[in-house]
């Protein structure tokens, strides 16, 4: 069994995330690899799965199914997954835990964005959101076929 250890940054804002990624891109974190044991995760899996993104060397990354602006999940919708009925514990209707600005937690959306300066577009990856609809639109463009 293998298991891949989580490491977030104390961060309240922009600013501390930006801080704590150049430290952690300095320690190696983002460095490719093919033995990942450790990987950046802040707010959400979304963080963390563009870091693991980063350490495999994709050079493209469009994001599907994350808007953000509320909390369902794609599985939750009966009517596309009738055997997958699981109970809402949030209104639909507003914004997803992960992307609201607390005292100790910056927003995924802040998180995504300084990903996406410091981490993504240095080594020439493209990171796209599948419409317009995601929370991450215009500052991440929606992907063109």
């Amino acid at each position: 069994m293998r298991t891949v250890h989580a490491i977030p940054i104390a961060a309240r804002n922009a600013d501390e995330i930006r801080t704590g990624l150049k430290y952690l891109e300095k320690r190696g974190l983002f460095a490719p690899s093919t033995r990942i044991r450790f990987l950046y995760k802040q707010a959400s899996t979304l963080s963390a799965l563009i870091a693991l993104a980063i350490r495999m060397r994709y050079q493209k990354i469009v994001l599907c199914g994350v808007d953000l602006r509320d909390s369902r999940y794609f599985y939750q919708d009966t009517s596309l997954y009738p055997l997958q009925e699981t109970p809402q514990f949030l209104a639909p209707d507003i914004p997803h835990p992960t992307n609201v600005s607390i005292q100790w937690n910056t927003p995924v959306k802040e998180v995504v964005l300084e990903m996406n300066k410091l981490l993504l577009q240095p080594r020439g990856i493209e990171l796209y959101v599948e419409d317009r609809s995601s929370a991450l639109f215009p500052e991440i463009p929606e992907f063109a076929i």
